[in-house]
């Protein structure tokens, strides 16, 4: 008597078909979620200062990088990393800048280390300064141009500066609130150490 095989039909478990669907479905969304948040947004910002000061002896102050640490809010350092001339004879400057940004919570900080390129596009006019922080998906361009002006007080020099910086989306609120609010400082401390600074004064007896 001869037996007769069968063979098993495969389970068919709509469970784990219905679980396999949903994990893509949601890895899918987590995705573009991600992508809509960290996708580069520019934040752009313009400004501008009267100093009562020659446009060539600003220029000259402005694109001094260590004064400018001196007048930022926090505390600042910088490192020349290079020094080069364009092949359009523009001379460039390589800093590596250290950042030290306080949280607000315990006297914890947070110390940002990025590079910064000043070009000296146009000597006494213009100065374009560009900086990348690669850890945190910020860079930023600043153009800043230098124009002779007369005010009640006398002549000087009206400091126009526009400011792009590029972030994460979902950070780009906070970078621009938190530059609208520290920005103004930094630009009127550099004003006052500019036009307190007793060499312009030696300078002009000269």
């Amino acid at each position: 008597m001869q037996r007769s095989s069968t063979v098993a039909a495969p389970l068919h478990t709509p469970y784990l078909s219905d679980m396999g669907l949903k994990t893509t479905i949601l890895v899918i969304l987590v995705a573009i979620g991600l992508y809509f948040l960290l996708r580069p947004t520019d934040v752009n910002l313009n400004s501008s200062i009267f100093i009562y000061r020659d446009p060539k002896y600003v220029y000259s102050k402005v694109s001094d990088i260590q004064l400018n640490m001196k007048n930022h809010k926090y505390g600042r350092k910088a490192v020349v990393k290079e020094k080069y001339t364009r092949d359009d004879n523009v001379k460039c400057e390589v800093y590596e800048v250290t950042e030290v940004i306080p949280l607000g919570l315990f006297d914890w900080e947070y110390t940002l280390v990025f590079d910064t390129v000043f070009e000296f596009t146009k000597p006494g006019e213009e100065l374009r300064i560009h900086y990348h922080i690669w850890y945190a998906g910020l860079s930023g361009n600043i153009i800043r141009t230098f124009k002779p002006k007369d005010e009640e007080g006398g002549p000087g020099c009206l400091v126009e500066e526009e400011m792009t910086i590029r972030t994460p989306w979902v950070s780009s609120q906070y970078v621009l609130h938190h530059s609208k609010a520290t920005h103004p400082d930094s630009l009127y401390h550099m004003k006052l150490t500019i036009e307190s600074m007793h060499e312009y004064f030696n300078e002009r007896k000269e």
